[in-house]
């Protein structure tokens, strides 16, 4: 697909959660018409995911959801899980806190009825990550984390400050009380709207804020690209989403204006680590083994030398002693670091709660392997 319709329709695989997996945030894609922009039509949902993967940040917006006070940062816990293996899961970011909850967040710019009955089917497949499931089979009762389901709505479409969405509204017929009931909470989060959660989550609000800043620039008839480089560069002057402007400028300028989106930051971050590792093994196998191979051919010319002359013996001794240090170097190095590549890939899949017999199904890799890992981390 082009460059200019790559931001509407493309849907990357992707899954942030925790070992204990307990609370996700889901994102859907920004919708708007087709009208080429070289800035990423995706910016409030890229930003607002990449706002939301801080500890700090996913504590306040908890705390302003749930009404409640927890002040430790060291009870949330943020990982990174995508591809294949969440195929069904799309564009979310998790956290736990404890095991108390387990709070799903759509983040819409488009008004949607079928909020409820996306909610069942995603609250369905994070069961299937999160609990064990053999214990539903017990006859002691399996206490699990509680659920709650809300949509932060921040569209420029006529929005209630608040709304819930039921299951039940979508059954073709209607006969007493469903016996399945799912609710929706939904939040405008619009500044216009003025709901209260904006006083309780200073970092929402400035989003909010961030968001309105591009909005009206663009009402006034300001082109994408300019509204948003102006609303980043005032909001960083007045101390709006200063900090996370200021840390993941770079990352939030190429997703705003050369279209790499958060899945393409977390490859791209992916793919550096595994170069950086194939490049440290490479470099130290070359250094190894050429000192290995010069060493080894300074020895076969000096024993050569003895026969054919040593000045003669020693040259081509160098020689090959370079050659075969070279080739060693060259091996040994590509070895390490598709190594050093496949430990990556299980540090990873161990620190999502990825058990050990699928990590060695998807890394190739044995037991002695994985507990190797374990002991590193």
């Amino acid at each position: 697909m082009d460059k200019n319709g790559r931001g509407v329709e493309q849907m990357i695989n992707y899954f942030l959660h925790n070992a204990e997996q307990n609370f996700i945030i889901k994102g859907e894609l920004l919708r708007e018409n087709n009208i080429a922009y070289r800035s990423n039509r995706n910016i409030k949902d890229t930003v607002f995911r990449l706002l939301m993967d801080d500890e700090a940040h996913l504590l306040e917006l908890f705390n302003a959801l749930e009404g409640t006070e927890c002040t430790k940062r060291e009870l949330i816990h943020i990982n990174t899980l995508k591809g294949p293996l969440f195929n069904k899961v799309r564009n979310d970011l998790s956290f736990s806190v404890q095991d108390w909850f387990l709070n799903i967040v759509e983040h819409q710019s488009s008004i949607t009825e079928n909020s409820p009955l996306r909610m069942f089917l995603y609250l369905s497949r994070v069961w299937e990550q999160v609990l064990e499931i053999s214990k539903a089979y017990r006859r002691k009762l399996y206490k699990i984390p509680l659920p709650r389901l809300y949509m932060l709505f921040n569209g420029a479409e006529p929005f209630p400050v608040e709304k819930v969405y039921r299951l039940s509204d979508a059954f073709r017929i209607s006969h007493g009380e469903p016996q399945t009931e799912l609710t929706v909470r939904a939040i405008n989060i619009n500044l216009h709207a003025g709901h209260p959660i904006l006083e309780r989550c200073s970092i929402l609000k400035e989003y909010g804020i961030f968001v309105d800043r591009i909005r009206k620039k663009l009402e006034r008839g300001k082109n994408r690209d300019l509204a948003v480089k102006e609303a980043i560069r005032e909001c960083i002057e007045e101390g709006v989403l200063k900090e996370f402007l200021n840390r993941h400028g770079r990352e939030v300028y190429n997703m705003m204006f050369d279209e790499i989106t958060y899945e393409d930051l977390l490859q791209i971050r992916l793919e550096e680590a595994e170069e950086d590792a194939v490049e440290r093994g490479l470099a130290r196998g070359i250094k190894e083994g050429i000192e290995q191979g010069i060493e080894q051919g300074i020895e076969q010319g000096i024993e050569q030398g003895i026969e054919q002359g040593i000045r003669q013996g020693i040259q081509q001794g160098i020689e090959q002693g370079l050659k075969q240090g070279l080739e060693h170097g060259l091996a040994e190095g590509v070895q390490r670091g598709q190594t050093e590549k496949t430990k990556t890939f299980i540090r990873n899949l161990l620190q999502a709660g990825i058990p050990d017999e699928k990590i060695c199904i998807l890394a190739e890799c044995d037991q002695e392997t994985i507990n190797a890992v374990q002991k590193s981390l």
